[in-house]
C-alpha cells in the first residue's frame, strides 16, 4: 500500500504513537536496545502495535528507529545484527497490522550532539541502504524518516529510497528550539529543503508538544505543496520517582489533531509519550475531515549562518612560557573539604623555588574533593600562579560541560587539560552515576568548537572562548604509531600542548618524545616522585602503560646502603627524591617544554626537597 493510495483512501491518515516510551512503561529498562527486542522479545513489540491497531491507527510503524549499523555498533555492539533486527521488525509489524499499512521507521545515524566527527556521505548512504533493504525484505509498505536534525542525513536517506523501485517515503525533521532544528535551521528553510527531497510527504515530529508542532507545520506548509505529516510528543517529560513521565493528555492532543488538519496536515500520529488512547483521540477528532488548503509564500531566508569563524587564540602566560623556557608545574588535588589553607601554603613555598604553574586536578581517582574551579581561582588570586585546569567528562552531560566551559572562559581560566576522568567505580562513591556523554577526544572537539564561537550543535555564541587546550597521552605507549595518530588527531581538533602520564623510563620516553615533538606542539612530561619500594612495585605490576626500569628498582633496593644511618623508610624516600631529581635533569636534556611534578599523597614537602637539592 503506497502513501498515495493511503491518502486517497482516507481523508486523514492516522499513524500510530510512541514505541520507545510504551516499551519503557511495559518494563523495558532505560539503556536497553529497544530495537533488539525484535529478536529477543517480539511479543512485547507486537503487543504495542496491536494496541495501536485497536485504537484505530491506519499505519503501524516498525520498531526500528535506531536500527542502523552505526547506532547498533556504537552503543550496543549489535552492528552485525542490523539486517535481522530490521527484517524482524517489519515482520512483527505486518503480523499485527491486520491489513493496515506498515511504515518502516528510519532514524538519523548520529545523535543530536555527538562529537565523533562527520560521517562521510558514502557511508551514510551505505548504512541507510542496508537498513532500508532489510525493511523492504520484511514487508514494509513505505519508509518514514523520523526525528532528523541534520538535513544532510535526511538528503542521503532520501537518495537511497529513490533506488528502490516503487518505494515511497515520508520525511520528518524535529524542531525543539522555538521553530528551529537543534542545528539552528528555521522550519521554513527546512521545509523548502524537504520539499526537494523526492519523498511524497514531509513534516515534523517529536519536539516539545502539540502546540509547537502546530506552529512548525504552519511554517513548513507555506513552502511546500506536498502532503504534511505531524507526529508531536505528548509534551515535555519530567523525571519523577525514578521514572520519566509524560503528560497524560489524550483529549488535548485530539483537539490539536483537528487544528493540525485545519493547518493542512493529511497525516497525524504521535511521538514520545503518546499512547493508544492518544491515537484513539486523533482518529475520533479527525474522522471525516479533509486537510485544509494552504497558501504558499516566498521565503527569502538564507538559513543558518554557516560562516566559519577562526579559532580564538588567547596568549596565556603558559603559552608564552612554553615557547621560551622549561616550565615547572605542580599538580594539586583540591582539598577534601572547604579549607584550602594547607594546599595554598605548600604551593606558596614551591613558588619561591621556581614553580611556574599549577595543574588543578578534577577529583582524581573519583574521590570527593572541592570543585577544581574553586581551588583554581583561590590559587590564582592568592599566589598569582598560572593555572592549568583539568576538565573531565565523567560527571557532566554535554549541556553542563559546555555551560561550565563558558563560565571558565568568563573567569579567564583559559589553560585547560582535556581528560576523560576516572570512573566512579574507583572512588569512594562507586554507586554514583558516570555520565561520559563523550570521552577526552570528544571533549577536545567541544572546546575547539567553543573556541570558534559555536556550541557543539553549531549554534553561534555571542563570543569565542579562547582556550589553550592540552591533551593527555601515555609516556611509553606499547604501540607508538597508534598513539602518534591519536595525538595528531587531537592536535587537528585544537590541542595546543600535550601532557604525558608520569615518566619513569627516560630511555623509552626519549624515543617517543622525538616523535611527539615532530607534531609541532609543546610536550609537558609528568614526573611522579616515588619514595618507596612498594610504590615502585605497585606502578610496575598494577598500573597499565607505566614502565619502571630495573635500574630504578635496584637503586631503591640498595637504599639503606646508599643512605647509611637513616631508617629504611627515610632512606627509600631519600633515594626516591634523588631519582626524581635525576629524571628531571634528564627530561630537561631531552628537550621537553615543561615538567609537571605530581607529588605522592599531596606531600608538597617532597617536591620542595626535590627542587631544593
Amino acid at each position: 500500500m503506497t502513501l498515495t493510495e493511503l491518502l486517497e483512501r482516507h481523508g486523514v491518515v492516522v499513524f500510530d504513537g510512541a514505541m520507545g516510551t510504551m516499551l519503557y512503561e511495559r518494563g523495558v529498562p532505560r539503556g536497553h536496545c529497544y530495537d533488539e527486542l525484535n529478536l529477543s522479545d517480539p511479543s512485547i513489540v507486537r503487543s504495542v502495535l496491536e494496541d495501536y491497531a485497536g485504537a484505530g491507527a491506519h499505519v503501524l510503524t516498525t520498531n526500528t528507529f535506531g536500527a542502523n549499523r552505526i547506532i547498533l555498533d556504537r552503543y550496543y555492539d549489535l552492528g552485525d545484527r542490523t539486517p535481522d533486527i530490521n527484517c524482524e521488525g517489519a515482520i512483527i509489524a505486518r503480523s499485527a497490522a491486520g491489513g493496515r499499512a506498515v511504515a518502516g521507521s528510519v532514524g538519523p545515524l548520529s545523535r543530536p550532539a555527538e562529537v565523533f566527527g562527520e560521517i562521510p556521505v558514502e557511508q551514510m548512504e551505505s548504512v541507510y541502504h542496508e537498513q532500508i533493504e532489510a525493511l523492504v525484505g520484511g514487508g514494509v509498505d513505505f519508509i518514514v524518516f523520523e526525528t532528523f536534525s541534520r538535513i544532510e542525513e535526511l538528503q542521503a536517506a532520501a537518495r537511497v529510497v529513490s533506488r528502490f523501485e516503487g518505494l515511497s517515503a515520508a520525511a520528518c525533521m524535529t524542531f525543539p528550539e522555538a521553530g528551529a532544528t537543534l542545528t539552528g535551521m528555521d522550519a521554513q528553510v527546512a521545509g523548502g529543503l524537504m520539499d526537494q527531497l523526492g519523498t511524497e510527504i514531509v513534516g515534523a515530529n517529536c519536539g516539545t508538544g502539540p502546540r509547537d508542532v502546530l506552529r512548525v507545520i504552519n511554517r513548513i506548509g507555506q513552502v511546500t505543496t506536498k502532503p504534511l505529516l505531524a507526529m508531536p510528543n505528548a509534551g515535555v517529560a519530567r523525571f519523577a520517582h525514578g521514572r520519566f513521565v509524560y503528560p497524560h493528555n489524550p483529549e488535548y492532543l485530539g483537539r490539536y489533531a483537528r487544528k493540525l488538519v485545519e493547518a493542512g496536515c493529511a497525516c497525524i500520529g504521535g511521538c514520545c509519550g503518546t499512547t493508544p488512547e492518544h491515537v484513539r483521540q486523533i482518529r475520533s477528532n479527525t474522522e471525516g475531515m479533509r486537510p485544509a488548503g494552504r497558501k504558499l509564500v516566498r521565503v527569502e531566508a538564507a538559513g543558518r549562518d554557516e560562516e566559519e569563524r577562526a579559532r580564538q587564540e588567547v596568549e596565556t602566560t603558559l603559552r608564552q612560557m612554553l615557547g621560551r623556557k622549561l616550565v615547572i608545574s605542580v599538580e594539586v588535588d583540591p582539598p577534601r573539604g572547604p579549607g584550602a589553607e594547607k594546599a595554598l601554603a605548600g604551593l606558596r613555598r614551591l613558588k619561591g623555588l621556581g614553580v611556574d604553574a599549577v595543574n588543578v586536578s578534577d577529583s582524581p581517582m573519583a574521590r570527593l574533593r572541592m570543585s577544581p574551579v574553586a581551588i583554581a581561582e583561590l590559587i590564582r588570586r592568592s599566589l598569582n600562579l598560572e593555572v592549568i585546569l583539568h576538565v573531565t567528562c565523567r560527571d557532566k552531560n554535554l549541556l553542563a560541560i559546555q555551560s561550565d566551559l563558558l563560565g571558565y572562559s568568563a573567569m579567564d581560566l583559559h589553560n585547560v587539560l582535556a581528560l576523560s576522568g576516572d570512573p566512579p567505580s574507583l572512588g569512594d562513591y562507586p554507586f554514583a552515576t558516570a555520565v561520559y556523554d563523550v570521552r577526552s577526544s570528544g571533549l577536545i572537539r567541544i572546546i575547539d568548537s567553543l573556541n570558534r564561537g559555536r556550541d557543539i550543535l553549531g549554534n553561534r555564541l555571542n563570543a569565542s572562548t579562547g582556550f589553550f587546550i592540552g591533551g593527555g597521552c601515555p609516556s611509553s605507549p606499547a604501540d607508538q604509531d597508534r598513539e602518534i595518530e591519536t595525538v595528531a588527531d587531537k592536535i587537528s581538533h585544537g590541542v595546543a600542548f600535550v601532557q604525558t602520564q608520569p615518566v619513569f623510563d627516560a630511555e623509552s620516553f626519549e624515543r617517543f618524545h622525538e616523535r611527539l615533538r615532530g607534531l609541532g606542539v609543546p610536550v609537558v612530561a609528568s614526573l611522579m616522585p616515588l619514595t618507596s619500594m612498594s610504590s615502585l612495585e605497585y606502578f610496575r605490576h598494577e598500573v597499565p602503560g607505566i614502565e619502571i626500569p630495573d635500574t630504578m628498582l635496584q637503586r631503591m633496593a640498595e637504599a639503606t646502603s646508599l643512605e647509611p644511618g637513616l631508617e629504611p623508610e627515610r632512606a627509600e624516600e631519600k633515594v626516591g627524591i634523588r631519582l626524581a631529581r635525576e629524571l628531571l635533569e634528564r627530561l630537561r636534556a631531552i628537550g621537553v617544554s615543561g615538567v609537571c611534578i605530581i607529588p605522592p599523597r599531596r606531600r608538597y614537602e617532597i617536591v620542595e626537597e626535590m627542587l631544593d637539592m
